[in-house]
C-alpha cells in the first residue's frame, strides 16, 4: 500500500510551472499574530478585503515531516475535532473538508487517505451547476488539481464479472439495478434497505487501494441487508435489480476486486480530498463562474494547497460577522495563489462548515476561528495534518553501521586479550 509523499513535491517545481512575477495581494494587512507550535506555523490575520476587515486563518507545514490524511465517520457527520480524536492519529491541525450530504453525512466528493481509497468520486458536475473536482497528492509528490477522475472498479466471481458503481455511498434503487462497495470506514453497518442482497467478504488486511486487486472470499450471503461491516471484512451490496448477475454467488467462493482510474497518475494517489473546485493551478487562481450565489458573495471559506516546494497549506477564512467580510470563491483563489504562493488548491466547504482546529503543546485541539453558526457544526469529513512517521536516513545508517562495527571491533580486541594472557597455577 502506498504510504507516504515524498519529501518535497519539486524544487524544480516553480521552474517546471513557469511562475511569473507575484501579483498584487488580494489582503492588506491590518494586524497579524505568528506563532510555532509543534512544528508547524500558523497564524491569524485581519486583513482589509475591498476596503472591509477580514479574518485570515492559515497554516503551513513541511512536508518532509507532515502529510495530509482523511478523517471521517463515513456515513455519519460530525465535528472535526471528533472526528480526528476517533481516527486516533496525532494531528497538529484538523481543517473541514469536502461538501457533504446533510440527510446521510457522507461527503460528496473522492477522498483517501494515506494510500486507501475511502469513497468514490462521483460525477464533476449536477444539474445545479455545483462542481465536483479533488486535489490528490501522489506517492512521489505529484499534485493534481481538478475535474473528478474516473474510475473503474470490477468484482470477478467465477466467470460473472460485475461492475461495482461505488464505494462507501448509500446504495440508490435506479433502472438496472447498482451494486456497492462498504468498508469499514463507512460505518457499522451499510444502511441499506431490504431491496438487495449482500455479500459479506473476508479480506483480512486488504485495503481499497487503486491500481491494485483484492482478493476475498464470500463468508455470507444477507438478505436481510444492513449488513455489519467488521474489521477485516468488506460487503458487497447489490440492488435485487441485479438478481440475473449476482444469484449464482455462494458462500465461500472467491472474489476479486480491482479498482483502477482511467488516468493512471491517480493510481498512485496517497491522499486526495473532494471541494467544490480546484481554485488554482500551476500557480494561477483559476476564476469562475457560479450558478449557485453564495460563491459570488463573501462567506466563510476553507481551502488546502500545496506550494511548488512542497510546502501544505491549510485556510480558514471568518465571515458572516461585523468582525469578519469573509471572502468570494474567486477572491480565495486569488488569496491561495498570490499572497499564499500556492501552486495548487482546493476549494472545500464553507459558510457554517468553515472550522480550523490547532493542537496545543500537549496536543490537545483547540478550534481557532469563529465558526458562522455560533458552534461547529458536524460535517463529512476533515483533512488533517500529521506529522510523518520518523525513518531512518542514509547518515543514520551510516552511523548505525560504524557504530556497530566499532562494536565488533571492541569484543574481539576484549576476547583476543582473554585468549593471550598467560594461564598457570595460582600462587
Amino acid at each position: 500500500m502506498k504510504r507516504g509523499l515524498s519529501a518535497l513535491v519539486s524544487l524544480g517545481l516553480a521552474a517546471a510551472l513557469g511562475l511569473s512575477a507575484a501579483a498584487a495581494p488580494l489582503a492588506e494587512v491590518v494586524s497579524q499574530e505568528t506563532q510555532q507550535v509543534n512544528g508547524i506555523t500558523w497564524s491569524q490575520m485581519t486583513a482589509k478585503v475591498e476596503k472591509e476587515d477580514t479574518v485570515l486563518y492559515t497554516v503551513e507545514a513541511d512536508a518532509a515531516a507532515f502529510e495530509f490524511a482523511v478523517a471521517t465517520h463515513g456515513s455519519k457527520a460530525d465535528t472535526i475535532g471528533n472526528m480526528a480524536a476517533a481516527d486516533g492519529a496525532e494531528a497538529v491541525a484538523v481543517l473541514n473538508g469536502d461538501h457533504f450530504s446533510f440527510q446521510t453525512g457522507i461527503p460528496m466528493g473522492m477522498s483517501a487517505s494515506q494510500g486507501r481509497l475511502l469513497t468514490s468520486p462521483i460525477e464533476a458536475y449536477d444539474a445545479d451547476g455545483y462542481f465536483f473536482h479533488a486535489l490528490g497528492i501522489m506517492a512521489d509528490g505529484t499534485v493534481k488539481v481538478g475535474e473528478n477522475p474516473t474510475l473503474n472498479i470490477t468484482c470477478r466471481v467465477g466467470d460473472t464479472e460485475l461492475t461495482v458503481d461505488r464505494i462507501n455511498r448509500t446504495r440508490e434503487t435506479w433502472e438496472g439495478g447498482q451494486v456497492c462497495l462498504f468498508t469499514p470506514d463507512y460505518g457499522a453497518t451499510t444502511g441499506t434497505n431490504i431491496a438487495g442482497i449482500e455479500y459479506i467478504l473476508d479480506t483480512g488486511d486488504a485495503v481499497l487501494d487503486p491500481g491494485q486487486t483484492i482478493t476475498a472470499t464470500v463468508r455470507e450471503i444477507n438478505r436481510d441487508n444492513d449488513a455489519p461491516i467488521e474489521e477485516g471484512t468488506m460487503v458487497l451490496s447489490a440492488s435485487l435489480l441485479c438478481f440475473e448477475k449476482i444469484q449464482h454467488i455462494e458462500e465461500g467462493d472467491e472474489v476479486e476486486i480491482t479498482l483502477s482510474f482511467e488516468d493512471e497518475i491517480w493510481n498512485d494517489v496517497v491522499f486526495a480530498v473532494g471541494g467544490n473546485r480546484a481554485i488554482v493551478e500551476d500557480g494561477k487562481p483559476l476564476p469562475f463562474e457560479y450558478a449557485p450565489g453564495n460563491f459570488r458573495t463573501p462567506n466563510p471559506r476553507s481551502a488546502l494547497g500545496v506550494r511548488a516546494d512542497g510546502t501544505l497549506v491549510l485556510v480558514a477564512v471568518d465571515g458572516r460577522s461585523d468582525d469578519s467580510r469573509g471572502l468570494t470563491a474567486n477572491e480565495t483563489a486569488e488569496y491561495m495563489a498570490n499572497d499564499l504562493n500556492c501552486a495548487y488548491a482546493i476549494l472545500l466547504d464553507g459558510g457554517g462548515s468553515t472550522a480550523l482546529a490547532i493542537a496545543d503543546e500537549e496536543g490537545v485541539l483547540h478550534t481557532v476561528n469563529v465558526p458562522s453558526d455560533g458552534s461547529e457544526r458536524p460535517v463529512g469529513n476533515a483533512v488533517m495534518l500529521l506529522p510523518k512517521a520518523a525513518t531512518a536516513t542514509s547518515l543514520d545508517w551510516i552511523w548505525f553501521v560504524v557504530l556497530g562495527a566499532a562494536a565488533v571491533a571492541a569484543i574481539a580486541l576484549l576476547v583476543y586479550a582473554i585468549c593471550k594472557k598467560p594461564h598457570g597455577k595460582n600462587a
